[in-house]
Parts: structure tokens; C-alpha cells; sequence
């Protein structure tokens, strides 16, 4: 038979190296998960262009209902709708939409209204401060016409990019979008 002594001394208690653990540390603080930016080339891709007033594009319908779906005919509302997404779902947006496109039907409208008022009605969608500041600042630029790609306007980022191609350019074929709603209209209108 093993002696006990022998046996329990084969379970040596080791301290673990404070350096080991330290660096696993900060190893895991630096896995950050990448965003989605722009290339310059992809800036001014013709898919992103400003649609021309004559402009016929009518996005057709999907199972999946999106509200960019709905105000297609106008690429303001479009833009508005998915600087309101961000970070927030469909459903709270679609809660605030009409009040806020009662009050500010269009560019024009939002430029001219106090940002206290937007705060009001978007607040339900959190960060209100924020995105009236965004909103406001975004239709001025839009109502200007000195913009020849929609990523030149303010707040505009690779969704609001991709969805203004699909719905508002139909150039759907130009574009890999990468938020999951949008990648499921995506492939439906790309046969994929």
C-alpha cells in the first residue's frame, strides 16, 4: 500500500504568477469588437449617390415589414428612421415615428423646430439629447446641396448608408449590408 504522506505530497500546492494573470487581463480588455467603417472608396460609392428628384425607385414589399419599408418614397425619412435605430429595436421606434413625422414631416421642418420638442418625443428611445442634436444638425445638411454621397451627411454610418442604397437607390446589388434585418431584405431582393 502507498503511504499517505507519499501520496498527499504528489498535490503540491503551486501560488499562481501574479504576471500570468495580470497579462490575461489585460489581454481580454483589448478584444473590442470591431464597428463598421468606411473605406474612402466605399464613401463614394455609386450606390451611396444622392438620388435624383425624378427618381422611380419603389422598393418592393417584404414579409419582414421594415419601417424604411414604408417611407421609401422619401430618403429623409429613410435616414431619420436609421439614425433612430441605432441602438434601440424597431418596435420602440415605430412607438415615437408618427408623432415625430406629425411633427416634423421633412427636412425643412426639423431644421426650423427647437431641439427640446424632438428631445420630447424621442425620449422613450433613450440617448434624446443626443440624437435631436444628431437629427437637427443631420436635416440641415441634408437641405443643403452641396452633398453628393448621403456618407457626407452627419450621423450617417454603414447602416443608414446601406439602407438609403437599398430603399432609396435600389442599388442593392452595390452594397453588403451587415445589421440582420437589413441583411435579410438584402438577400430577398438579391435572390440569395
Amino acid at each position: 500500500m502507498m503511504d499517505i504522506d507519499k501520496f498527499f505530497s504528489t498535490f503540491t500546492y503551486k501560488p499562481p504568477n501574479p504576471f500570468t494573470i495580470e497579462k490575461k487581463r489585460r489581454v481580454k480588455k483589448r478584444r473590442v469588437k470591431k464597428k463598421p467603417y468606411f473605406s474612402a472608396a466605399e464613401k463614394r460609392s455609386e450606390a451611396y449617390r444622392r438620388v435624383a428628384d425624378n427618381n422611380t425607385w419603389d422598393p418592393p414589399a417584404s414579409c419582414y415589414h421594415l419601417l424604411q419599408e414604408r417611407h421609401s418614397s422619401d430618403p429623409w425619412r429613410v435616414l431619420v428612421i436609421c439614425m433612430l435605430l441605432n441602438v434601440t429595436i424597431g418596435f420602440q421606434v415605430e412607438k415615437v415615428l408618427s408623432g415625430l413625422f406629425l411633427m416634423c414631416p421633412n427636412a425643412e421642418a426639423m431644421s426650423k423646430i427647437d431641439e427640446k420638442e424632438v428631445e420630447e418625443i424621442i425620449r422613450p428611445l433613450g440617448l434624446q439629447k443626443k440624437r435631436a442634436k444628431k437629427l437637427k444638425r443631420f436635416s440641415c445638411e441634408y437641405l443643403r446641396n452641396d452633398w453628393v454621397y448621403v456618407t457626407e451627411l452627419h450621423g450617417i454610418g454603414k447602416y443608414a448608408a446601406d439602407a438609403y442604397a437599398i430603399f432609396c437607390n435600389g442599388k442593392m446589388e452595390e452594397v453588403t449590408p451587415r445589421d440582420h434585418k437589413l441583411v435579410a431584405y438584402w438577400k430577398l431582393l438579391c435572390n440569395k
